[in-house]
């Protein structure tokens, strides 16, 4: 389990990320009073938690926003582009102050600076109030809102203090929110010899009388209540005329006295909180807390609102999560090993073990997947901010799409998926789309429009970033690649051959050098890193009509469902969700076309590479190969073997030293009598032998 300080950072990011999300709804939609809600209740959660948690300085700019937040909730102050954005980098100020309780010299002078241009949108003075605007009337706070009466009971544990949290920020925050007459409980105290200094033995019973609601309460001690004993109880003003409960009648009600008791001490005419406190049946701190709420609602009737019982919820380290995996994966490599042993055996009752052993393997291994897997609308949010700074920054108008935000994908990919995402995204925006004047002028929209997109293709993750901007132009491309000597100019490439040469190091046809783009450095880093994780990029563009980037990813990059080949006695995998077909090559029906060796494969010529030769064997092969076919992307290929020998459930290991930067492998596995097999990266295969000077395709 996290800890309590964790917690309240990890919650705290959900919290930004959800006020980050619900500014930019805004300014798109500025009567939406959902969102404005939504960041208002997002920023008093984040002050109320930094302060309890002993963030204060946090809290108190948090507090600043909140306030004047506020005014935007009354209908004083209209949502601009002016306020978002000064909203914005108040929520990048409150990422910084969370990596300390006390921030440094830099990060003050930083939230003064935010503050400063806070105020010169929004008058610090409360005296001075913007007239309310017809236009926003449906934001407007009614003129005498509803008054709330609500019973606040809560016990801390006796670890809280421990723990570095402190009680009264709740206090105060719940002062904060209207009237509130305060019981301090100390049934739980202990004598003074067994007192320990550091625990917490005290309780707190709270009658509150506010204009808020009970959610507004309950966002008070939303990070502890899965540990606290919290009771929240909104009392019915409505029936106080028909109901009156007196002293006795609540304390009945709690439990604390039986209507026998009541009876008898009534008939002794005496004050009953005295006769009561007398008697021992009750003490007196629980007959105050029982007065003041006789106080606060006028004798009104409690009414027991119920709490909806919601799905569990338990954090804990991705690092525990990772170690999970690996004892997964290693349980995959002993049933491998296993089901080779009972199968060599021929041990009936053995490899009815085995069977048993594989099936709880498999289902273990699906239900770890399952808690790995995170939504890629995760990574997704965060671009809507990026897209809207860059497009200022540009002076152009783009709006971002998302589809398939619910698509889930392992989140070790995820993590590793956001800077390449954002390369792309930056591209398709400074070298994409067009200026306004541009666009307008080609008869296309003054808005451009960025794509991003999610699916499931099989065993895959398909993330697409499209653009309708300008496209790409292969002649300039190939002028500049020939230019660079990236090629020969006498080759013959087709248009996709030629996009691809965008991924070359230092390949940029910009004419400027920009803080976005145009150094030409990132997009060979992004293949890079798309094929370390296994992936790959590919480009389709149409020149004025936009640019598709489509980026194809394992779902996971622990265990994986292979395809166990052999060349020249060594065994190998290739991904099984790559594997469309195998087919039977004789020696005599290799049918070659110009450069490079294809495959008839029902009437299609499919080109392929012998990974024979790749590996430099000089041991000759059988007279019948085979031929595995696999789909990548939107290109069939095949890799030429000596025999398949089967699906291959295969935990995936990463390569030492020894095989860093060497093309070709994405991994090894383990097999079940112990030794080691190869795992092939497809695509990185196919880009080697895509290029015209590799000897394997003549």
């Amino acid at each position: 389990m996290l800890g309590p300080i964790e917690t309240f950072i990890n919650e705290c990011e959900e919290h930004l990320t959800a006020l980050e999300e619900a500014l930019l709804e805004l300014e798109n939609n500025p009567g939406d009073n959902e969102q404005v809600d939504r960041a208002f209740r997002a920023m008093h959660t984040i002050k109320g938690a930094g302060g309890m948690f002993g963030y204060q300085f946090l809290s108190d700019f948090t507090h600043h926003l909140e306030t004047a937040f506020d005014k935007v909730r009354k209908g004083e102050l209209e949502i601009s582009a002016p306020l978002t954005s000064v909203m914005l980098t108040a929520k990048d100020t409150i990422e910084l102050l969370l990596r300390a309780p006390e921030p440094t010299g830099d990060q003050r002078l930083e939230a003064e600076r935010v503050l400063k241009a806070l105020y010169q949108i929004v008058p610090q003075d409360s005296d001075q109030e913007a007239p309310p605007d017809n236009s926003r009337q449906v934001q407007s706070k009614p003129k005498q809102p509803p008054l709330h009466v609500i019973r606040i009971q809560f016990a801390p544990p006796a670890n809280t203090l421990v723990h570095g949290m402190e009680i009264y920020p709740i206090l105060r925050e719940l002062a904060g929110l209207g009237e509130c007459y305060v019981t301090t409980l100390c049934n739980s105290l202990p004598s003074l010899i067994n007192l320990d200094v550091e625990s917490c033995y005290l309780a707190w019973d709270i009658t509150l009388v506010t204009e808020h609601t009970l959610n507004d309460v309950n966002d008070v001690f939303i990070f502890v209540e899965d540990d606290w004993k919290i009771n929240i109880t909104d009392i019915d003003l409505q029936d106080q005329q028909e109901n009156s409960d007196r002293l006795g009648e609540l304390l009945i009600e709690r439990g604390l006295l039986t209507p026998q008791q009541l009876n008898y001490t009534l008939e002794q005419q005496t004050s009953l909180g005295k006769l009561l406190s007398a008697q021992g049946l009750v003490n007196e701190a629980q007959i105050n807390a029982a007065l003041n709420e006789q106080q606060a609602t006028r004798n009104a009737k409690k009414k027991i609102t119920g709490q909806s019982i919601q799905d569990a919820i338990v954090r804990v380290p991705a690092t525990r999560l990772d170690k999970l995996m690996n004892l997964v994966g290693e349980l995959v490599i002993v049933q491998a090993r296993l089901n080779q042993i009972a199968a060599h055996r021929g041990d009936e009752e053995l490899l009815s073990v085995a069977e048993d052993l594989d099936l709880l393997t498999t289902e273990m291994r699906d239900h770890t997947f399952n808690i790995r897997m995170v939504p890629i609308g995760t990574t997704f949010g965060r671009f809507r901010r990026l897209v809207r700074d860059l497009s200022c920054e540009l002076h152009k108008n783009i709006t971002l799409e998302t589809l398939g935000a619910e698509t889930e994908l392992d989140k070790m990919v995820i993590d590793k998926l956001g800077d390449p995402l954002v390369h792309l995204i930056r591209n398709s925006i400074d070298h994409g789309i067009e200026s306004p004047e541009q666009r307008l002028a080609a008869g296309k929209p003054e808005q451009g429009k960025v794509t991003l997109s999610a699916s499931h293709a099989e065993s895959q993750v398909v993330i697409r970033v499209c653009d309708d901007g300008r496209g790409l132009d292969a002649e300039k491309i190939l002028a500049k690649a020939i230019e660079r000597k990236l090629i020969n100019k006498n080759h013959n490439l087709s248009d996709d051959e030629i996009f691809s040469l965008i991924f070359e190091p230092g390949f940029t046809t910009a004419k400027q050098v920009s803080d976005i783009s145009g150094r030409g450095v990132g997009m060979d880093v992004v293949r890079r890193s798309i094929q370390e994780l296994g992936g790959r990029v590919d480009i389709a563009s149409e020149l004025m009509q936009g640019t598709t980037i489509t980026v194809s990813l394992p779902m996971t990059l622990a265990i994986i469902e292979g395809l166990l080949v052999t060349v020249c006695d060594e065994h190998y995998v290739l991904p099984l969700g790559s594997v469309e077909e195998c087919i039977e090559l004789t020696q005599d029906a290799k049918p070659k076309q110009g450069s490079k060796r294809l495959v008839n494969v029902r009437g299609e010529l499919v080109p392929y590479m012998h990974l024979r030769e790749w590996f430099e064997f000089d041991k000759r092969g059988p007279d019948i190969e085979q031929v595995v076919i696999t789909r990548l992307g939107e290109e069939r290929f095949g890799f030429c073997v000596d025999s398949v020998v089967g699906q291959y459930q295969t935990v995936i290991k990463r390569l030492g030293k020894l095989y860093e930067g060497v093309s070709g492998f994405s991994g090894a596995t383990i097999l079940g009598d112990g030794s080691v097999a190869m795992i092939l990266d497809p695509s990185a295969l196919m880009n080697e032998a895509g290029n015209a000077n590799n000897p394997v395709m003549h």
